[in-house]
């Protein structure tokens, strides 16, 4: 959740209380779900990612990004990572492993190396206000950017700001529909492109840009107020709710969900969610607790809960490495 789009969920949900301090849950230490290695997790992956030791990543905007094991209970960071970022906001990984992190407050994207402290690369975005990384496979970068920055005044309309061949600075851009806000984005394995965006008011949904560019296409998704989203390994939109605190599982073109799981809780936006390269475990972030909560897919059920650090709640962007192939 932005700083900036705290307004637009509190118009949409009149009612919120936000509830803070959630109790922890998890399984029996019987469960089968309880592992502990991380090779558990690459169990029919092959090649060098199965040698992937399996990372999920939190972005805490007061904070960093947080780097915790994908199997476990309870845990602690491994580690923090904080060069080189300004309120990290949305997260991505590429089929190498590189990291982009979206600062929201830096006009730019950090990118990192698997396992680095420090940014190898940085993708100025100026003027703009920068959400949500996505990388294709040709390696072309998209980011959703929120809305713009001219001169400290920020506003509508975002924008999706383009990087193809390598480059550092954009070399085209999307509109936003509806000049609107715009909020997450996906790409699939066709190379489309898909939008969340919002009026900030009464309207929010996601739009498909085929093959990257051109002009959207309204999908008319039955979803409150669209938040981090990604394709799961059937090829299905997998995208959290922030308004009714699920993470929807749609087939395209169906407008309805054929699949939810709930937050453990009500009232806190859900904004980050996450698969795991295999589509078998969901992270989902609670934003204004902080908690972490890890379901498997797409059974749902609760598997564990990652206390917020030192207190801190705005949970931001969620990825996973390896990370769900497109």
């Amino acid at each position: 959740m932005r700083r900036f789009h705290t307004l637009a969920i509190a118009a949409l949900m009149p009612a919120v209380i936000v509830v803070g301090g959630c109790s922890t849950r998890s399984l029996p230490a019987s469960s089968p779900f309880r592992a502990t290695s991380s090779n558990v997790d690459q169990v029919g992956l092959s090649g060098d990612q199965a040698k992937v030791p399996a990372r999920l990543y939190v972005a805490q905007g007061s904070v960093g990004v947080l780097v915790y094991k994908q199997f476990g209970v309870n845990q602690s960071p491994i580690k923090t990572i904080t060069s080189g970022l300004s309120r990290p906001e949305g997260l991505f990984v590429n089929t190498n492993g590189d990291l982009y992190v979206a600062n929201l407050t830096g006009e730019n994207v950090s990118v990192f190396k698997r396992g680095a402290s420090v940014p190898y690369k940085t993708l100025n975005d100026p003027n703009e206000v920068a959400g949500s990384p996505v990388v294709d496979t040709d390696g072309t970068v998209y980011v959703c950017n929120y809305e713009g920055d001219s001169g400290g005044t920020l506003g509508p309309p975002g924008n999706v700001a383009v990087y193809s061949g390598g480059a550092t600075n954009p070399t085209s851009t999307l509109p936003a529909p509806n000049g609107d806000w715009i909020l997450w984005c996906a790409l699939d394995s066709a190379h489309n492109l898909y939008v969340g965006y919002t009026d900030n008011a009464t309207h929010s949904n996601v739009e498909e840009f085929v093959g990257g560019s051109g002009t959207g296409t309204l999908l008319h998704l039955k979803i409150g107020f669209p938040g981090q989203m990604q394709f799961n390994a059937k090829g299905n939109l997998v995208i959290a709710d922030e308004r009714n605190y699920v993470v929807d599982t749609f087939k395209l073109p169906r407008t309805t969900p054929i699949g939810k799981i709930k937050a453990p809780v009500s009232g806190p936006p859900i904004v980050g969610m996450a698969l795991n390269a295999r589509s078998t475990h969901l992270y989902m972030g609670d934003y204004s607790s902080g908690q972490i909560y890890e379901f498997s897919y797409p059974k749902g059920t609760l598997i564990d809960t990652i206390s917020p650090v030192g207190g801190a709640n705005d949970i931001e962007g969620l990825a996973t490495d390896p990370s769900a192939p497109l």
